[in-house]
Formats: C-alpha cells, structure tokens, sequence
C-alpha cells in the first residue's frame, strides 16, 4: 500500500545499494512503500524465505491462478521491485548486496508478451473460457498513458487515483533538462478534481509555481479544523 511506510529503513539500505541503477533508471531513488524495500524488510523479517520462495507481484498471483502455473512477470510491475528496463535483467550485483537470492526473483519479459492460457479449472471457476491467451500486462498509470494516446514526444497524461500520477514521452532514455519536476504538496484544485494536464507536444510542461512553507492556498490564511488550503465558494445573494 502506498501509505505503508514501516520499510524506512530498509529503503535507505535499498538507495545506497542501489544509486548508480536507480539514477540510470531516472527515478533516482526508492520510496519505502515500494516493492524492493518491502521484500528486503520480510526478508530480514524471516530469513527463511530466501530459499524455496519465489516473490509475486498482484498480477503474477493472478496469472498463477489462471494458468494453473507459475508465469513470468512483466517488466512494468517489475520496475519497483528494482528490475532494470534499459538492460532488462534484475541488478543482480544490487540484490547480492542486499541479500536477495537471484532464485526468489521471478523471469520478466515485456508487457504485451504470450504468458500461456486458462486451464480448466480456472476456467469452471471463473466463466473464462479454457485455452484463452493469458498476455503480459501493465500498471495502471502506464495503461493510462497509451489509452490516452500520449505516445508522441512532449505528450504527456496524468491519472488522479490513489496517487497523482503524471508521465510522458521524451525523445530518448535519461533525465529531462534541469532534473525533475516535483508537483507541490497540495496540487492546486484543478488537479485534484481530476483534469487531466494539457498534453505539451515538442516541450516539457512548464514549472509550477512554488508556495512558502506554511502559505495557505490563494488567501493566505492558515487552514483551521475543518478547512482545507481552497476555501469553499460563496454564494451571492
């Protein structure tokens, strides 16, 4: 869950690891709701684990399921569980170092890819047909993005969910010029309706305006209980 952050700790651990991959990779460093730092916090947790298990992601329990067989991974669930997109392999030299045995790590190939199918008792106990294709998949926030057609460099998508989830196309791998661009605390109230960004085509969207610390939102004044940083709107009488 992205409110869990009992994995600190383990986090740390994970960006020391891991800074070369992780600034390779563009997202620079782990947050500890993600999936490595979890697996290196339960494994700490039971040493036991690291032999004769095998992480799963959401989906790969799912596709198990389904096959009636363990199923390779897709590299987009893969991703915060430290799986490196431009080299496609795990880091191993990474996971040695934090303790993560190269056999609990699942085999990833590329969304879209021929899994297998539905066996037949997946397919009594769900209405799916038996024999139909299981494909490799992705996250939501990247779905989002084809589905919304940002696919040309400059176009960029965001998806309001659990989490604010803006992202692009830039014309090669790396970091965009200037570093990244970090949305404030609080988006202002059109981002939080749900609108999605206008897509920027040929350049990067422009940089949002910074508020001081403790500033409240358009008025100045300090939210009091009850009051959030965007006042209601009065009527007129």
């Amino acid at each position: 869950m992205y409110d869990d952050g009992r994995a600190a700790a383990p986090a740390a651990a994970v960006n020391a690891a891991g800074e070369k991959v992780w600034q390779e990779l563009g997202y620079r460093s782990m947050q500890p709701s993600w999936a490595l730092p979890k697996l290196v916090a339960l494994l700490e947790d039971d040493p036991g684990l690291r032999t004769g298990s095998r992480l799963l992601h959401q989906v790969d329990l799912i596709t198990w399921r389904l096959a009636g067989r363990q199923l390779a991974s897709d590299a987009s669930h893969a991703l915060k569980t430290g799986y490196h997109l431009v080299e496609e392999r795990w880091p191993q030299e990474v996971m040695d170092g934090l303790g993560v045995p190269e056999s609990l790590l699942p085999e990833v190939v590329r969304p879209g890819s021929p899994l297998g199918t539905v066996c037949a008792p997946a397919a009594e106990a769900t209405g799916i047909p038996e024999g139909t294709a299981i494909v490799a998949g992705m996250t939501d926030g990247c779905a989002a993005q084809i589905g919304a057609g940002a696919l040309a460099p400059g176009a960029w998508n965001s998806v309001l969910g659990t989490t604010l989830r803006p992202q692009g196309q830039q014309p090669a791998p790396g970091p965009r010029p200037g570093g990244r661009r970090l949305l404030p605390p609080r988006p202002r109230r059109d981002l939080a309706a749900g609108r999605r960004l206008q897509q920027r085509r040929g350049h990067p969207l422009p940089a949002l305006p910074r508020r001081g610390p403790g500033r409240a939102h358009r008025t100045g004044r300090r939210p009091g209980p009850g009051r959030g940083r965007v006042p209601p709107r009065r009527r007129r009488r």
